[in-house]
């Protein structure tokens, strides 16, 4: 996913059981670069926080991996899916002029 820096985007979590029927289960959303994306909470229209979102918010340009984890059960690990994330350079938005010191010709 590539975003401008200063962009944010929506990223949802949907864990499923083998047949395709939702599971409730904690969802872990992390990212390994908070110097280029953050996560924060996503707010249903009720006020309430969506535990199965996050906002992405850009920061510095660059690339981050967004990892979700979700439990499965005592015997195996967590499943994880991840997402690449690159932060690029918005268009010019402003010109600043800077002088020199006058000197003689």
């Amino acid at each position: 996913m590539q975003i401008v820096d200063n962009q944010k985007f929506q990223l949802s979590a949907d864990p499923q059981d083998a047949a395709g029927y939702d599971v409730n289960v904690p969802i872990t959303f992390t990212v390994d670069n908070p110097a280029i994306a953050t996560l924060e909470d996503f707010t249903l229209a009720d006020g309430s926080v969506d535990p199965k979102s996050k906002w992405v918010v850009s920061g510095a340009p660059g690339s981050a991996v967004v990892t979700v984890s979700v439990p499965t059960s005592e015997d195996n690990p967590d499943l994880t899916a991840t997402l690449a994330v690159d932060v690029v350079p918005g268009g010019v938005a402003v010109v600043n002029l800077v002088t020199g010191d006058a000197v003689a010709k």
